[in-house]
């Protein structure tokens, strides 16, 4: 009885390695895309071309084709067939239709693995955030699963059953493998925090030479600032994308209405002094809570402006559009002791109109799921 359960450990063994070798191959490239892309999903903030292709909509849900995904489908595809280039006896006979139908079962579930876990290790998503409306990329869904992953699911079983046809092994091999994601995916899901953690305290130490440059560079602060970054290249970078910024800032801008809101009187002036522990050590207990009026505003994306009432005051800030594109149909703003004019713009630059909801305290438990900017 007992050399039976070993024999059968045995074999199961090898299915087991590969479906732990491919949870970690998907997990690194999530972590990959986390860090090529942050916030911003499906490449938008990436430097590749974008095509609106029928094909390419039909089989993705009406996504638009671009560089950057043709090559990162493609390569994980062409990795798979690594140990059959590799092998130690290498023949024509090794590339047989059952086992090119494996293959692609497993490239099926590594393909909404990899997308899923993306949201889920996200800091910037995290699986709160994943629903419909929040993510304008997926804007099929059935339920709370959107239909990509339902047409991934469906494609695992079909090329597993086909290539059962040709070697019944096929079968439970992949079922070993499936098992393994589902099990991965339970422990992401449960420990993401641990990562989101430790992903934020990597970003504050380099805050400088992130994207949170943005919150940084006022015009009078240019010279601060830069003695901070040694890299003459680096500051050449950032002073590039803070021309570019406050052009579009200044081009989008004036042009919208918005709407303002009341300062918070019960907290002190903003100044020079407690400007950054107003901002992002909770000197702010106050929130508006804006909704766009249309739900399909949201789910193309659109950024956040505003509006300082005294412009003068640089530490406040001048009226700048955030670079952050963002999906939700909900969204909150932190108020300081000063009156601000906020609003939104479509990646066009034109404005969309919001309606607001309410003000209520930052820890207020029924808001915490809303994104805060």
């Amino acid at each position: 009885m007992t050399s039976t359960i070993i024999s059968r450990l045995f074999e199961i063994f090898p299915s087991f390695v590969t479906g732990a070798y491919m949870v970690i191959w998907a997990l690194l490239y999530a972590l990959l895309e986390i860090s090529t892309e942050g916030g911003v999903g499906w490449a938008l903030g990436a430097s590749t071309w974008r095509k609106k292709s029928w094909f390419y909509g039909a089989v993705m849900s009406g996504k638009e084709l671009t560089g950057y995904h043709v090559f990162m489908f493609f390569l994980p595809y062409l990795f798979l067939h690594l140990p059959l280039i590799f092998a130690f006896h290498w023949g024509l006979d090794m590339f047989t239709w059952w086992r090119e139908c494996e293959l692609l079962a497993i490239f099926f579930v590594l393909c909404p693995a990899w997308d899923f876990w993306w949201f889920v290790l996200n800091p910037d998503f995290t699986i709160d955030r994943f629903r419909p409306g929040e993510i304008w990329w997926h804007a099929k869904w059935i339920g709370r699963i959107p239909v990509d992953y339902v047409s991934a699911a469906v494609s695992v079983a079909l090329f597993t059953v086909l290539g059962s046809f040709g070697e019944p092994e096929v079968a439970r091999r992949m079922c070993m493998v499936v098992l393994c994601f589902i099990v991965a995916t339970v422990l992401l899901m449960k420990y993401a925090p641990l990562y989101h953690r430790w992903y934020a305290a990597m970003k504050k130490k380099h805050r400088l030479a992130q994207e949170d440059w943005a919150k940084w560079l006022y015009p009078n602060e240019v010279k601060g600032v830069l003695q901070h970054i040694a890299n003459l290249e680096e500051i050449r970078h950032h002073l590039a994308w803070w021309g570019r910024e406050r052009a579009r800032r200044e081009q989008i801008a004036p042009r919208c209405t918005g709407i303002k809101v009341h300062g918070d009187r019960n907290v002190a002036p903003t100044n020079l002094f407690n400007w950054y522990w107003m901002v992002h050590q909770g000197g702010w207990k106050t929130v508006a809570i804006f909704r766009t009026a249309k739900l399909a505003d949201a789910a193309k994306g659109y950024r956040i402006g505003y509006r300082p009432a005294n412009p003068e005051q640089w530490i406040i800030g001048q009226e700048r559009v955030l670079p952050e594109l963002r999906t939700s149909e909900f969204f909150r703003v932190r108020i300081g002791h000063e009156d601000c004019t906020f609003y939104a713009v479509d990646r066009e630059g034109k404005e969309i109109e919001l309606v607001p909801v309410l003000m209520t305290g930052i820890d207020n438990p029924k808001y915490q799921t809303v994104p805060l900017y």
